[in-house]
């Protein structure tokens, strides 16, 4: 019974922030903190395949990305391809940084906002 309670007064909570800030900025956070976590998970798929890649060269053969490339009659050397594929990993972090700093001033600002209306939950 008293978790009840307590599950009840989180979603009154919940539906406080809602209301005091803004549905659209609600959605807004909630749209970058997951497309953050999307970016951070392939980054760290990224880091593991480029260090694999750069530690045995024989695997860039078997390579999805590469594959694609010759399918297309692309003649790229192993070390091109890894300075490459480098290249990319680092153009996502960037990316992925920049959401990451996005997703952080917006949710900054949804605390603010619900911070400045005084707390009268019933």
């Amino acid at each position: 019974m008293n978790n009840i309670k307590q599950i009840i007064s989180l979603l009154k909570r919940l539906n406080f922030i809602i209301i005091n800030s803004g549905i659209t900025n609600f959605k807004l956070v909630t749209y970058l903190l997951t497309l953050k976590s999307f970016f951070e998970m392939i980054g760290i798929g990224l880091i593991y395949s480029l260090i694999d890649l750069i530690i045995n060269k024989e695997l860039i053969e078997v390579n999805l990305l590469y594959k694609f490339l010759i399918s297309f009659e692309y003649q790229i050397s192993a070390s091109n391809f890894i300075f490459i594929y480098g290249l990319f990993s680092i153009l996502f972090f960037v990316i992925s940084a920049i959401i990451s700093i996005s997703a952080k001033i917006h949710s900054d600002n949804l605390i603010w906002k619900v911070h400045q209306v005084p707390w009268n939950i019933g």
